[in-house]
């Protein structure tokens, strides 16, 4: 059997009566918080790359004050 050759039914795809109101509810907050956060990981990234704030060599600010903060 070929992987390739079979045919995908997208209907199913995106169907979802089948999952309860409450589970629907609960996964639209799940996959939120995770697009939340990535956009915030993004943005964080890209702060870190235009100010080079993160980096020790430069004298950065944020490693010593995140290394006090754990301690």
């Amino acid at each position: 059997m070929n992987v390739f050759d079979r045919s995908i039914n997208f209907d199913a795809l995106f169907k979802f009566s089948h999952i309860s109101a409450s589970t629907q509810e609960h996964l639209k907050r799940v996959y939120g918080s995770f697009a939340l956060c990535m956009l915030l990981a993004a943005v964080g990234a890209y702060v870190n790359v235009v100010t080079h704030l993160f980096q020790v060599r430069r004298g950065g600010v944020c490693p010593p004050l995140g290394v006090l903060g754990l301690l």
